[in-house]
């Protein structure tokens, strides 16, 4: 989520703990993080890289517009994501 604080935009970022996060960390006990874990990680590493972004004061009103366009759009990605996985953990239980 964007929070605008004293003239800045920053990032605060919940994320849901999946079925193998909570497995301990041996690696004979650990299952292999799923497809849609993986592409999970990937989106919120690009989001913290578009926050990252936004944080510099130099940008033009264009390109800010842009990357928090492309930022919402990383989000609702994230999100579908984050239901996907809760939904195929409830129906593997």
């Amino acid at each position: 989520m964007l929070v605008k604080k004293n003239n800045r935009t920053e990032f605060i970022f919940s994320y849901t703990v999946g079925p193998s996060d909570l497995s301990s960390n041996t690696s004979a006990s650990r299952m292999p993080p799923s497809p849609l874990e993986n592409e999970l990680a990937e989106v919120v590493e690009q989001m913290s890289k578009l926050s990252a972004e936004l944080d510099n004061p130099s940008l033009s009103k264009a390109k800010r517009y842009a990357l928090k366009k492309n930022f919402a759009k990383a989000r609702a990605t994230s999100i579908r994501l984050q239901r996907k996985i809760q939904s195929a953990a409830q129906n593997s239980t």
